[in-house]
């Protein structure tokens, strides 16, 4: 069963009102990306770090210095650093403050909701730490970005280096605690792609291609998770034009949704000329990809031709990947003008536990409720720019719908493999009758 993961730690979530102090004791140790550090700067910044998250662990007994210092005794702290990017921002300066002649970047750290700058008593474990956290460009990066930018008034600038930490605490006769407190680029980042899914956890949406479970680690998973992150923005979005509430307002009436991609298949060709040569438009025979209302031609320079061609090669009919392989290899002028197509359709289902513990469809909904757009518009719209030309295919479509139906039947048509080349004179009588009405429209 899929559960969300629990709500991640939030640093500095009770902001202590004094003074911590910015000092390390014997129990206490560091690592900064995985590799052990005994700096006395780096290790005093961490015994700060240490003392706020035992603030924000117990906030209603350490209520001043005295006793954060009194819970130290005795406890021991492993505290792990790791790198997360970094953040540039310019702070307006007030009339008291005296700008500096010259553009400076303050360093700095933020974590959770902390903000610390490279001031006082924070200053050198902050530089320090500035010195082994990647980017370790950030500063000079950021100085460039200052200098290059153009404020109107006044400002300081801070760069602050955005780390993951993690802290191990031991008390005396106790067992071990571990906080983790995610970097903020990961938090961002989490909640971009919740915001991407319409405000469902990642974790209980699952993309199936047929029938196999797709991940992160295949090449079909981004655009597929784009289609489902689509579908469930969409829906959101009937969902308030309608009053109700959304699915992540009624997570509990639900368990997982699930995007199938390949619910429902068809297959054709078509011939594509260039209007101006008569020759195959793209040189050798292609593949299209219609998924999701959007039509792909499938050519070597095509972003995600890696993502195609596992959809293509997972959902093809075995006849169609046996035709495929034969226009491969021919060299005949009707092959290689051809097209061969498969729409794909998709289906996004809510399943929902039922008595006997087993996950049953509670609703689902198909791609083509969404999408609106013309498909005639989006073919166009993928070809690309250097083959397109303002009379494209002129009558050759109309012709090649013809025998369509003869060279490439639907799916669920399909009782027995077809001889190759069975089509050959049908498309080679389409092209000519194709290229001879042209001729003539032009004369």
């Amino acid at each position: 069963m899929s559960m969300p993961v629990p709500a991640p730690l939030v640093f500095c979530s009770s902001p202590f009102d004094g003074d911590l102090p910015f000092q390390a004791w014997a129990d206490l140790s560091l690592e900064i990306d995985g590799q052990p550090e005994h700096d006395e700067n780096l290790l005093n910044l961490a015994g700060f770090l240490v003392r706020q998250a035992l603030v924000d662990q117990q906030p209603e007994r350490l209520k001043q210095a005295s006793d954060v210092e009194s819970a130290l005794y005795g406890l021991r702290a492993h505290v792990q650093l790791y790198s997360g990017g970094c953040f540039n921002f310019a702070e307006a300066l007030t009339e008291e403050d005296q700008p500096s002649p010259e553009v400076e970047v303050i360093p700095g750290i933020s974590i959770g909701n902390l903000l610390l700058l490279a001031k006082g008593a924070a200053r050198a474990g902050i530089e320090a730490l500035h010195r082994h956290l990647k980017p370790v460009d950030a500063l000079a990066n950021a100085l460039q970005q200052a200098q290059e930018s153009d404020l109107s008034q006044p400002a300081q600038h801070v760069c602050a280096l955005l780390p993951g930490m993690t802290i191990t605490l031991t008390p005396p006769f106790a067992d071990s605690q571990t906080l983790i407190y995610p970097s903020r680029l990961d938090t961002y980042q989490q909640q971009l792609k919740l915001e991407e899914l319409a405000g469902l956890p990642q974790q209980r949406c699952e993309i199936l291609l047929g029938d196999q479970l797709l991940d992160d680690t295949q090449p079909a998973y981004g655009i597929a998770y784009d289609i489902l992150s689509m579908m469930l923005r969409l829906l959101r979005q009937r969902a308030l034009e309608s009053g109700q509430p959304d699915l992540s307002a009624r997570q509990q009436e639900w368990q997982r949704v699930r995007l199938v991609i390949g619910s429902g298949l068809h297959y054709s060709a078509q011939f594509m000329l260039n209007p101006e040569t008569y020759q195959p438009a793209f040189g050798n025979a292609v593949r299209g990809l219609k998924l999701a209302g959007t039509q792909s031609i499938m050519l070597p320079d095509h972003l995600d031709l890696p993502a195609l061609e596992q959809v293509w090669e997972a959902l093809a009919h075995e006849d169609m990947l046996v035709e495929w392989q034969r226009v491969q290899a021919s060299k005949d002028v009707a092959d290689r003008s051809l097209m061969l197509n498969l729409e794909v359709a998709c289906k996004l289902e809510v399943l929902a536990i039922d008595a006997d513990e087993q996950l049953q469809v509670l609703v689902s909904y198909r791609d083509s409720e969404f999408i609106s757009e013309p498909a005639a518009q989006q073919a166009a719209a993928s070809v690309p720019e250097a083959e397109q030309t303002p009379a494209q295919v002129p009558a050759l479509a109309a012709d090649a719908a013809k025998v369509e139906q003869q060279a490439m039947r639907p799916h669920d048509d399909l009782t027995a493999p077809r001889k190759s080349g069975s089509y050959g004179p049908l498309l080679l009588a389409a092209v000519i009758v194709a290229t001879l009405t042209v001729i003539l429209l032009r004369g």
